[in-house]
């Protein structure tokens, strides 16, 4: 799982872009964002700076990744 810290998301339209970005990346992606924390969740086998760069040719800016161990 690759976890984001992403700025500038504040409403379910941002959501949707963010999710459709990761989308063309990965199209089985498992995406969870939550807007309070700014963090998006990733479930993909696709490369964290792909996913990364998808993000931030929507607009946003990714501040901080987070690693988790298994992934």
């Amino acid at each position: 799982m690759i976890t984001l810290k992403v700025d500038g998301m504040s409403c379910d339209h941002c959501i949707q872009t963010i999710t459709n970005a990761i989308h063309t990346v990965d199209a089985q992606a498992g995406v969870h964002i939550d807007l309070k924390q700014g963090i998006v969740n990733v479930q993909t086998r696709a490369a964290e700076e792909s996913i990364t760069t998808a993000i931030t040719d929507t607009g946003f800016d990714v501040t901080d990744a987070v690693h988790s161990a298994g992934t």
